[in-house]
């Protein structure tokens, strides 16, 4: 067995290792999913597969606020760039910058010419994801409802909250997805709001194999169990690492399996999350590990 030091409080993951199996099919995608405070709590292996890596699930949460204004929607996206928010005691308007294959696509400002201060969210994508969006809304001047406050959470920084919190709240899971579109209704004001999420999947090509895992642990709350809080997987062909999933906080960890092995497969421990994780490996080849015997 090979192991990866992981520990907490002097307290050994002991399931955090990797097995040496015989290899079997190789698993070829797999699902990751959180809970609203992003501890990575569901992994879903699935079999062998022909599509593309990387497929993504849509679905449409909200809207949350009035009727007023005219209804737009921004369609859907790779991911969240860059958001520009326009606020004072409500939220005037909202743009996005959405990612493309890679290059930036700016959406039509939503909402009306206010000039309140103007707030510019930049992610790091595409390190950052956008997760998740709480905020108020209610009746303001215009005797509508519109939305009142906006606070925005990303795999990495919570940014706000951006106007007045009055009125009624909302917020939702994401449950392992990303918010990949807006959709909703503007005026004078964002009159109300709602989001296109994209789970991601992470599904390898035929003569591909991941081999290499990393990511981050922490406990809920103070001197508590700790529970996986994001993971980032690289594939043997993926130029790009899949993820990060999750927030990236607490004690991080890496494993990258020795030349020529490939992981096969997980364990770990879990209850209402992901407590622990490991690999089962295949057999390094004999002509490789010749070669690091004789490095």
């Amino acid at each position: 067995m090979y192991s990866l030091n992981v520990s907490l409080n002097n307290q050994e993951l002991d399931v955090v290792g990797v097995d040496v199996i015989d290899p079997s099919d190789l698993f070829k995608s797999l699902m990751v999913a959180k809970t609203i405070d992003d501890e990575v709590y569901h992994l879903h292996l699935m079999g062998r597969g022909n599509d593309e890596a990387g497929k993504k699930e849509s679905t449409f949460v909200g809207p949350w606020g009035g009727n007023g204004g005219s209804p737009w929607d921004d369609g859907n996206y790779g991911g969240v760039r860059k958001i520009s928010i326009i606020h004072d005691s409500c939220i005037d308007s909202i743009s996005v910058v959405y990612d493309k294959d890679g290059k930036p696509v700016a959406a039509p400002k939503r909402g009306g010419v206010g000039r309140s201060p103007l707030t510019e969210i930049k992610l790091q994508y595409p390190k950052e994801f956008l997760i998740s969006v709480s905020g108020h809304y209610g009746v303001f001047h215009s005797g509508n409802q519109v939305i009142r406050s906006l606070t925005f959470q990303s795999t990495r920084r919570t940014f706000g909250p951006y106007g007045v919190q009055e009125g009624k709240p909302f917020s939702f899971s994401t449950d392992g997805a990303q918010i990949v579109g807006f959709k909703g209704r503007s005026g004078s004001y964002l009159d109300a709001v709602g989001f296109k999420l994209s789970k991601s999947i992470i599904q390898l090509k035929d003569h591909d194999s991941l081999e290499w895992v990393s990511g981050h642990y922490a406990p809920v709350v103070t001197d508590g169990p700790p529970v996986i809080k994001s993971l980032t997987f690289k594939s043997k062909n993926s130029k790009e690492p899949f993820g990060p999933y999750g927030q990236e906080r607490g004690t991080p960890f890496s494993f990258r399996a020795p030349n020529g092995a490939k992981i096969l497969g997980f364990k770990g421990r879990s209850q209402n999350h992901l407590n622990a994780i490991g690999f089962h490996l295949s057999k390094v080849p004999l002509i490789n590990r010749m070669k690091n015997t004789l490095l």
